[in-house]
């Protein structure tokens, strides 16, 4: 869905994945899916450019617009009223798992 590498050489990375109580909440396909944090997730992980090792990851349930160079994540959703809610993240890594630590 989105992907960047940053200047520190890390691959930021957001995909779009069925919930885990998709299952079970979702409408069947005759219906609209309906808004994203209803059904889907969207897992967010980075990576070591180098190693391909994942630092750390974290879920949104929110669209991932785009991932900036500088650690930024711009999400887009909708409220309750269907109004757009366009959110600016500052993601970072924890300092040690960007240090090789694999706690």
């Amino acid at each position: 869905w989105a992907l960047e590498a940053d200047a520190a050489g890390r691959v930021w990375v957001a995909f779009l994945t069925p919930s885990n109580d998709y299952a079970e909440r979702a409408p069947c396909v005759r219906n609209p899916i309906g808004r994203l944090g209803n059904y889907m997730d969207m897992p967010l992980e980075v990576f070591d450019g180098r190693s391909g090792r994942l630092l750390a990851s974290s879920t949104l349930k929110a669209v991932v617009i785009s991932i900036s160079t500088d650690g930024r994540i711009v999400t887009y959703d909708e409220d309750l009223n269907d109004e757009p809610v366009i959110t600016v993240w500052r993601a970072h890594v924890p300092s040690h798992r960007a240090k090789g630590d694999p706690r």
